[in-house]
């Protein structure tokens, strides 16, 4: 499989926000701050535990998991097929059908 160009990984970095994939994939996001906090989808979450700063547009579940990153590393996890197939994840937009594309 063909590596995606940093330069491209940069430019998803910068134009799909996590905060919306997050709500895509049904994350009911409140603020808090700067911050917006909600229920982590990767693990078995009863108290908002995910952390989204907009600003950065950086995530990380502070609950069981510990995950977190960019954009990037949200979609990875997101989905329940092996990687290098987006089967499960919404491609709407033209960045995320850009990530689904190259994964």
């Amino acid at each position: 499989m063909a590596r995606i160009p940093k330069d491209e990984l940069e430019r998803l970095k910068r134009e799909v926000a996590v905060e919306r994939l997050a709500e895509a994939r049904g994350v009911k996001l409140e603020r808090h701050g700067a911050d917006l906090l909600g229920l982590c989808p990767f693990h078995d979450d009863h108290e908002p535990s995910l952390v989204i700063t907009p600003s950065k547009n950086l995530w990380h579940c502070l609950g069981a998991c510990q995950a977190g990153g960019s954009v990037i590393d949200w979609v990875r996890p997101s989905s329940p097929a092996p990687r290098g197939s987006m089967q499960g994840v919404s491609t709407g937009s033209p960045a995320n059908r850009a990530i689904a594309r190259d994964l």
